[in-house]
């Protein structure tokens, strides 16, 4: 009887540390793929202000895929959440509206986290800010990313 016991605790210990060696490496398999589309994801400027430019551009042409490319991948590795926003921006007819805005942001020196964080506000009449606008340089490809707007 002990021998099972015995038996029956050794499998499963075996079968933990599988288990531990394959999460492991899917877990690094995913990460080398999110890398790889770090790399991958050339769009945007060299400094913040490019970004925003390049994206008020792509704004003004109504390209929305290329404005979508822009803002940083999501946890899953696409941009389908930015690009469905401005679709919905667009039907709305407020892509006009969204450029103006573009165009009035000022750089903002509060709340920068780090070397690779830069902020943009758009204040309204008043002077009030009402948008702060986050990007992020990505250090895998150089360029500068919108991560909030």
């Amino acid at each position: 009887m002990k021998r099972i016991v015995w038996t029956i605790v050794v499998l499963i210990i075996i079968f933990l540390i599988v288990t531990v060696v394959i999460n492991s490496k899917y877990d690094d398999a995913g990460e080398v793929i999110l890398k790889n589309q770090l790399k991958a994801d050339t769009y945007g400027g060299q400094t913040p202000s490019e970004t925003l430019q390049m994206l008020a551009k792509a704004l003004e042409d109504e390209d929305l895929e290329l404005a979508s490319r822009y803002f940083i991948l999501s946890d899953d590795g696409d941009r389908d959440e930015w690009l469905r926003l401005l679709e919905e921006v667009q039907e709305k007819g407020g892509l006009d509206n969204l450029i103006a805005k573009l165009e009035q942001a000022q750089p903002y020196v509060k709340d920068i986290s780090h070397k690779g964080d830069f902020k943009f506000s758009i204040t309204n009449e008043e002077g009030v800010i009402e948008t702060v606008i986050n990007l992020e340089k990505n250090s895998f490809s150089g360029v500068w990313k919108i991560e909030s707007l």
